[in-house]
């Protein structure tokens, strides 16, 4: 529909439930829309109930006073009235006019408090108070007090937690809500949380634990309210919570029963099907290893960059790619975003031994990934010719008393349910004394060539001595017997840069004539020149027998 005032002509919403509203204002014109609201609710900018006190406990026969402050931002009050809340869901008349209440019900002149005179258990209830001026309809606390009449000062005693188990995030924070009862004619001295305690001994307030300096804030009141916030969640917060107020009366104390288990969590990122492989579709879920409070609403984030709007569904279907990075969040917690979901990066092998690695020693080899989730298997690969052979699993591999067969090229494979990544090579170099020696023997005239041959590592042996041209005499002995005719000439030449000799027999050809010349033998030792000679105290025999007859 149009409302036209004067000159102008303003579109108004088509609605039942709209009311048009209009006044001069400096001799101007000023248009409202006012939705009408019901008795239990208040909207209006400025205009509004408050009821400090929630729950009030009162014994038969006393009287009862409920504070009340309400404001109405200047305008003029209408009507004002206490009513109490039907559980039928009635409109509530006002107690002034109700044969029940009417002549024990007294309303404040200046305030909304209202007192009720000579309690009877059948008092107990919810009361409310509401206003409405020339502007409003009826405006009212959302909940009203709830009155507790009984026969027994003990019962007025109660800490009613609004959720007796709640699951947070690590390093959020987090509010446990609570409400108390306690004697009408008892005024609230202290109040305090604590979580740990002993019988006999007054409990320490929470705000006094060092562990908690800064991070814990009482937002009750010593009224009915008993609310506590902590920031700045800790895996050691994870604790059960209790509420104590102590009044102006001797016996005033009273601490709550159960408390509230507080349990704190981190965000992962699970993967289903167990295994994945490139351009599959697989499901993300965002776990917690407790239920989250207040049902959270779920972010999702393809390498570090939000994937769509946020949503209460805690799972996600992807296609996967090795490239890609997942991770999540909790709505108004986007800077605690879980870590990211990624098949191995980085994998290396290594040698973990302190200095050489010589035969007889024990080597571990070390297989190292990033990845999330954790890699769940390991492989050792050892080349063998133009391919690879499988040799053993397990983040470790250790080869104990190794041998110079164990020198080689080797390489480890890495997998998590996302995928696999090899290592490059590594090389395991086993250093050896020689072993297998043996000697070649090269005849040319009158000179012969003895060339040492042997397996070690390192594999290039460093001679003492070198070049030797030996003339060696020997002298016929007749006191020498036939034993002496077939004698074994050995030299003794040290190759190796170790202690451990290399030995070669040589044995000369026999002469017929006893009275022949002195035999002279060349002994021929090639290896590096002069200039690269190592020298050496060791002795070098030579030892050549005249042939008999």
């Amino acid at each position: 529909m149009i409302l036209v005032i004067g000159v102008e002509a303003v579109a108004v919403p088509k609605s039942h439930n709209t009311t048009v509203l209009s006044r001069n204002v400096a001799q101007g014109l000023e248009l409202s829309w006012v939705t009408p609201l019901s008795s239990t609710s208040a909207c209006v900018v400025g205009q509004s109930v408050t009821l400090p006190q929630k729950n009030i406990c009162a014994l038969k026969g006393t009287d009862v006073y409920i504070p009340c402050t309400y404001t109405v931002n200047g305008y003029t009050v209408q009507s004002k009235e206490w009513y109490r809340i039907q559980t039928s869901g009635g409109w509530g008349r006002d107690l002034r006019t109700d044969p029940e209440y009417k002549t024990r019900v007294e309303y404040d002149d200046w305030s909304c408090g209202l007192r009720i005179k000579q309690l009877s258990l059948s008092d107990s209830g919810v009361y409310n108070f509401r206003f409405k001026t020339w502007n409003s309809d009826w405006i009212s606390d959302p909940s009203g007090v709830t009155l507790s009449v009984t026969g027994i000062g003990k019962s007025c005693w109660s800490v009613t937690y609004r959720q007796k188990n709640i699951c947070a995030l690590r390093g959020s924070s987090v509010d446990l809500s609570c409400s108390y009862t306690y004697p009408a004619w008892h005024t609230v001295t202290t109040t305090l949380w604590f979580n740990t305690w002993q019988y006999w001994v007054e409990p320490t307030d929470l705000s006094l634990d060092e562990d908690y300096e800064g991070r814990v804030e009482f937002r009750g009141d010593k009224k009915s309210d008993c609310t506590l916030r902590i920031r700045d969640l800790r895996e050691s917060d994870a604790r059960n919570y209790k509420f104590r107020f102590l009044t102006n009366q001797e016996e005033g104390k009273y601490s709550g029963t159960s408390g509230v288990s507080l349990s704190i969590t981190d965000l992962q990122v699970t993967v289903t099907p167990d295994t994945a492989t490139e351009g599959q579709r697989v499901t993300l879920t965002c776990y917690t290893t407790c239920t989250l409070s207040n049902n959270p609403t779920y972010i999702w984030y393809k390498n570090g960059k939000a994937l769509s709007s946020p949503d209460r569904v805690s799972t996600g279907s992807v296609l996967f790619s090795s490239e890609d990075r997942y991770s999540c969040a909790v709505k108004g917690h986007e800077d605690q975003q879980s870590p990211a979901v990624y098949p191995p990066k980085n994998t290396r092998a290594s040698i973990n031994s302190s200095g050489d690695i010589v035969e007889g020693s024990s080597v571990i080899l070390t297989c190292s990934s990033d990845a999330n989730p954790p890699v769940h298997t390991y492989t050792w690969y050892k080349k063998t010719g133009a391919g690879t052979s499988l040799i053993g699993s397990g983040q470790n591999y250790s080869i104990t008393n190794i041998s110079s067969e164990d020198s080689g090229q080797y390489y480890c494979k890495t997998e998590n349910i996302l995928g696999p990544e090899n290592s490059t090579f590594i090389t395991v170099d086993v250093l050896y004394p020689p072993k297998n020696t043996s000697v070649s023997v090269i005849s040319s005239g009158s000179s012969v060539t003895l060339i040492c041959i042997s397996d070690a590592n390192p594999d290039d042996p460093v001679p003492l001595y070198d070049n030797i041209n030996s003339a060696l005499a020997v002298t016929s002995d007749s006191t020498q017997g036939e034993d002496s005719d077939s004698q074994d000439y050995t030299n003794c030449i040290q190759f190796s840069q170790s202690d451990i000799p290399l030995y070669s027999t040589l044995q000369l050809p026999h002469s017929s004539t006893q009275e022949e010349e002195v035999q002279y033998a060349t002994l021929n030792f090639t290896g590096p020149s002069a200039a690269t000679r190592r020298e050496d105290t060791a002795v070098i025999y030579s030892t050549v027998q005249k042939a008999t007859t």
